[in-house]
């Protein structure tokens, strides 16, 4: 990181000093240096210049620090909106909610972003089949929103175990639905979050089925945010055939693990049906291109909040051109939603339907764009996202075109259509014919949504109306909307420009490769450490050139678990992504190493509980999660550690056996361990007897 280089460090006193020192040295016959003399004075008027100069030079504008920021690849981020989940139950009847579909916290509204399934169906009850046992939890008196345990698979997940889920009536066919899973996080080591962008091997392979009358089909998992069940997280489904009613009279649907390469086995916490992601935000314009494939009759279901007042765009070669009222006939269907027919020419590629909300449709028309450079325009409604900004301009040869939002015009051509938006103030501005085209002509906001930011983070329980009526008893958000943002300040963009240089993207050293194991995305790392490989096998490197060899212990309850396929899958594939050119990678599973203490003690008359102070003791000292690799069990340290403790008088004998591959002896009596060597205490048996 560059140093910070202050460049107005003298005051305007300490300037006029130093000029009047050099004086002697230039002029040593001047010897008047009163303020009164002539010569001070204009030493005075040069000092005062310097220090106006320096303070400016020191002066960093605004829009010097953003092309400082640019250079860096980082601009300050913009608002955030709140991001919630709504959770509806008791639910009359199978509903298909909206694009945009609006619900409220008081005044502040909550969106869906796509359409969503309500299922009637209501969950029952689980069973969990696991070693020719069977587990149920009924919920019926299960509140909604508090937490339950149910391990779907047992406490040992294997190949071949079942949970089950049971309904009290059938799911809906050829539609998609989802499930939302709440997994249970509360661990010593925290499973790192699997991102989108993660490349992610899955440590367990699923098959959802359903019964049905000819018994059980594999159901069509179209999405699976919780990764197999390691995180909290969506499950999208799509049933090909209608259920059937089973045992119990239920509707049910089943898991069965077919693959499994847990560490730890899985426990719900909760699970539900019409859960809902929103995001708190109103959205005042929106589009959706519908693909033609060659047709000229269209027909266009617009599942959209803002479906009634809807503007027809079809594609031509360069842009857009306005289908008018004749060519478009638009009807009401009886599950709430509009029904477009469209007669289109025949070069038509592609329709879009612009959606507005009426009460902003004086608004949404920007300007009328004159030809003149640097135009600057006003939005007239406050909030509005920066992105989820898009802008139609109708042009002068009756076509409308789709202008991109870029952050300046220095990439920008004569040719480009290109605008930006300052979101703080709500201005929109356009090129100046030389670096960015000058609109001419009606400018649109085809895709304008607000949001609250920060405000939008409301508490639990608070998001409980939707706008329309739908056939639900109950509406809430069990948990916090979280993530709402203000946009970033300059201060804040460069304190987060810092910490982006420090962090770990390419594995160089040790610590680099270190720190990208630990934060490998679906694992749980206990502990890991680069070994070298003369350590590893004893200074004969033959073949080994060039090779880093890190250790890996993944979490688990046992605190011996080895590293299994699921693991070095994810590990080696992470690794190979971030290592240099010529570099090798090797992942080393820990070598667990028992040991099995005999010790002969005096005790301090008294103690009663010295039995359980002298094991819990020895029992912290070989605690595998604290251990180093590869560190010896020093003889003369563990000695010291039962001495010291005030219960005991004397050790008279104390003896360490060990049990492991690899591991060696000194003539101290020490235990010498592998560089992936991991101790755990195997056993520990103190003769003890009371002291004089």
């Amino acid at each position: 990181m560059l140093p910070d280089i202050e460049l107005d460090q003298q005051s305007f006193e300490e300037i006029v000093e130093d000029a009047k020192k050099q004086i002697a040295k230039v002029y040593p016959r001047w010897t008047n240096y009163n303020e009164a003399d002539p010569g001070i004075t204009f030493l005075e008027l040069f000092s005062w210049l310097k220090e106006m100069q320096q303070y400016h030079l020191n002066q960093i504008g605004e829009k010097n620090q953003r092309k400082f920021l640019k250079l860096l690849g980082v601009w300050p981020a913009p608002m955030e909106p709140a991001k919630a989940l709504l959770h509806l139950w008791q639910v009359e009847e199978d509903t298909t909610l909206l694009q945009r579909e609006q619900f409220c916290a008081d005044t502040i509204p909550f969106e869906t972003t796509n359409l969503h399934q309500l299922v009637k169906a209501k969950l029952m009850v689980l069973q969990s089949h696991f070693s020719k046992e069977k587990r149920e939890f009924w919920l019926s008196h299960w509140d909604q929103g508090a937490e339950f345990y149910f391990l779907p698979f047992g406490t040992e997940p294997c190949v071949g175990n079942h949970f089950c889920m049971g309904f009290d009536s059938p799911l809906p066919v050829q539609t998609s639905f989802s499930l939302y899973v709440c997994v249970f996080e509360n661990y010593p080591v925290q499973r790192n979050k699997i991102r989108e962008d993660s490349s992610f091997y899955p440590l367990a392979k699923l098959r959802w089925e359903y019964w049905t009358a000819s018994g059980w089909k594999q159901a069509k998992v179209l999405k699976d945010e919780s990764h197999e069940f390691l995180q909290n997280g969506f499950v999208e489904l799509q049933l090909q055939e209608p259920m059937t009613q089973g045992q119990e009279g239920l509707f049910w649907l089943r898991v069965v693990l077919e693959e499994n390469w847990y560490e730890i086995p899985v426990v719900f916490t909760g699970i539900y049906t019409n859960m809902l992601p929103v995001v708190q935000c109103n959205t005042l314009a929106d589009y959706q291109d519908f693909a033609v494939g060659g047709q000229t009759h269209l027909q266009i279901p617009l599942n959209h909040r803002l479906g009634k007042d809807v503007k027809f765009l079809a594609k031509k070669q360069d842009g857009y051109k306005k289908i008018q009222a004749p060519s478009v006939v638009q009807t009401f269907q009886e599950d709430g939603t509009w029904l477009a027919q469209l007669e289109l020419e025949e070069d038509t590629k592609e329709v879009r339907a612009l959606y507005q909300d009426v009460h902003y449709s004086a608004y949404l028309q920007l300007a009328i764009g004159n030809g003149f450079p640097k135009q600057k325009y006003q939005i007239k409604m406050d909030n509005i996202l920066s992105s989820h900004l898009e802008i139609m301009v109708e042009e002068a040869d009756g076509l409308w075109h789709c202008w991109q939002q870029v952050k300046d015009f220095d990439a920008s051509f004569p040719e480009s259509r290109h605008f930006c938006f300052e979101e703080s103030s709500g201005m929109v501005s356009f090129g100046d014919c030389e670096h960015g085209m000058a609109p001419v002509g009606p400018v649109y906001l085809v895709r304008a949504v607000a949001s609250e930011g920060i405000d939008g983070n409301v508490k639990q329980q608070q998001i409980s109306t939707c706008l329309r009526k739908l056939p639900v008893a109950h509406i809430s958000n069990h948990w916090v909307a979280a993530g709402g943002k203000q946009p970033e300040t300059l201060q804040e963009c460069f304190m987060r420009a810092r910490a982006s240089l420090r962090q770990c993207k390419r594995a160089v050293t040790d610590e680099d490769y270190q720190q990208q194991v630990k934060n490998a995305p679906g694992l749980m790392i206990q502990n890991c450490r680069c070994v070298s490989s003369a350590q590893l096998y004893q200074g004969e490197v033959a073949g080994e050139e060039n090779t880093v060899h890190i250790v890996v212990q993944p979490f688990s309850k046992e605190k011996r678990e080895k590293l299994n396929e699921g693991y070095y899958r994810n590990l080696y594939a992470l690794l190979d992504r971030c290592r240099l050119m010529g570099t090798k990678v090797r992942v080393l599973s820990p070598e667990y190493i028992g040991i099995t203490i005999f010790a002969e003690i005096r005790i301090r008359p008294y103690y009663q509980q010295a039995h359980q102070m002298i094991q819990k003791t020895v029992e912290d000292f070989f605690d595998t999660a604290k251990w180093v690799f590869g560190n010896p069990v020093q003889y003369s340290t563990l000695y010291g550690v039962i001495d010291r403790l005030e219960c005991v008088l004397s050790v008279d004998s104390l003896a360490i056996d060990a049990k492991g591959a690899n591991i060696s002896r000194n003539r101290s009596g020490d235990v010498l361990l592998p560089p992936n060597g991991l101790v755990y205490l195997n056993s520990a048996q103190y003769h003890l007897s009371d002291g004089e």
